[in-house]
């Protein structure tokens, strides 16, 4: 029997034992009329090794990579005229934009117009990181995949379980197809930077991966419990769209996931917003190129017949047409009797990632070289290094790995 739920992930600390709703209130909305104040461009060069050049708000809205529909809808897209080599970078025009404001608890509500088509060689994702080192600062990925997978694959990512207690997700009481339960992203009991992470699938009826009309989804984050929500375009509830919601009817058919040892708050860092559509790279582009998703499903070699996850980015740029998000806006809303007085969380300062670093020292300072070009961009996960090949090993291994 089909299951009828909404939620991609639900993670509830039970440190009462029990769990309430809670009612929010809208604190910020980013729109058509705010939208280029509120986020800005990133032009790092991509932590996954991507064939992707990410641009600056002025060449994105020049060659209309970004711009406000007609309806009022933001389109972030990417480059879909340009052939390249695909043996010389940067790779192919995309973008990277991120909240300019850090946020720490609330709700937030995306409602979007149309997802990213899945299409080979593209890896989009909604998501956020924390402010601080990857991945002790916590990351949420509530959209996310790539090249042809047919599911979204909402995860979280938290640091060592010693130093954050058990983050582990309740897999009997999940509302979605638990992958890994374990949140530690270097736990024993799933591969290496995998997180806790779950698949939506037609059995949740709540898949809006690669859907022309989008969808909505929904973050629920507080000191008690981290919540992702996801709903088909006219599935949603019906408060969804007020401008204070009450959450008890989302509740009711939530499942619940009891965390009783796991510190939300020291392993969720206040976060950054980050949408972005990323072109090959570590794993897109390398294992998952040549390896179905899906036991039995088609790769994008045999569907392509190009050797490489590059080559065919580069010389078919038609094919990434579909590959944009478009939405209304994005709302951030404040437990009700916060939010007349609380704000958004400034940007993290640079003091604070020095000191974290000068905390580490040894085999644990090299184990963590890799995240150094992070630590003011965020990290997207990489796949356990079991699964990359020696590429990956060379860059998560600690000293004196293989």
């Amino acid at each position: 029997m089909a299951l009828n739920l909404v939620t991609a992930v639900a993670v509830l600390l039970a440190w009462t034992g029990g769990t309430s709703a809670e009612s929010f209130q809208l604190a910020e909305r980013i729109d058509k009329d705010n939208f280029f104040d509120k986020f800005t461009f990133s032009t790092i060069k991509d932590p996954n090794h991507g064939f992707v050049n990410y641009v600056s708000v002025g060449k994105a809205r020049k060659n209309d990579m970004v711009k406000i529909q007609d309806n009022g809808d933001i389109y972030l897209g990417v480059d879909n005229t340009t052939t390249l080599d695909h043996e010389r970078e940067p790779g192919r025009d995309s973008f990277r934009v991120q909240s300019k404001a850090v946020y720490k608890h609330g709700l937030f509500v995306a409602r979007f117009t149309h997802m990213p088509a899945p299409v080979c060689g593209s890896w989009p994702a909604f998501w956020t990181f924390g402010s601080g080192t990857w991945p002790e600062a916590g990351e949420i990925d509530i959209y996310e995949g790539w090249n042809l997978n047919t599911y979204n694959k909402p995860t979280l990512h938290a640091g060592r379980a010693a130093e954050i207690g058990q983050c582990t997700l309740n897999g009997t009481k999940q509302g979605a197809k638990v992958l890994a339960e374990d949140c530690d992203n270097f736990g024993a009991t799933h591969d290496r930077n995998q997180g806790c992470q779950t698949e939506e699938t037609e059995e949740t009826e709540n898949s809006i991966w690669g859907s022309p009309e989008g969808g909505t989804q929904a973050l629920f984050w507080t000191s008690e419990e981290i919540k992702i929500y996801t709903w088909p375009h006219g599935k949603e509830p019906d408060n969804v769209h007020d401008d204070e919601i009450d959450t008890d009817a989302w509740s009711a058919t939530t499942p619940s996931l009891h965390l009783k040892t796991c510190d939300i708050d020291r392993a969720f860092q206040p976060q950054t917003i980050v949408l972005d559509v990323d072109f090959c790279g570590i794993p897109a582009g390398t294992t998952f190129w040549t390896k179905p998703d899906h036991k039995g499903e088609s790769t994008c070699y045999d569907t392509t017949k190009v050797p490489t996850c590059d080559k065919y980015v580069a010389e078919n740029p038609e094919a990434f047409n579909e590959v944009y998000f478009q939405f209304k806006d994005i709302r951030h809303f404040r437990v009700k009797r916060e939010a007349q007085s609380s704000t958004p969380v400034t940007s993290a300062t640079t003091s604070s990632l020095a000191k974290s670093l000068a905390s580490r020292s040894g085999n644990e300072f090299k184990e963590y070289s890799l995240e150094l070009n992070y630590l003011f961009t965020g990290h997207r996960v990489f796949p356990p290094a079991s699964r990359q090949g020696r590429l990956l090993d060379s860059f998560c291994q600690p000293s004196g790995g293989k």
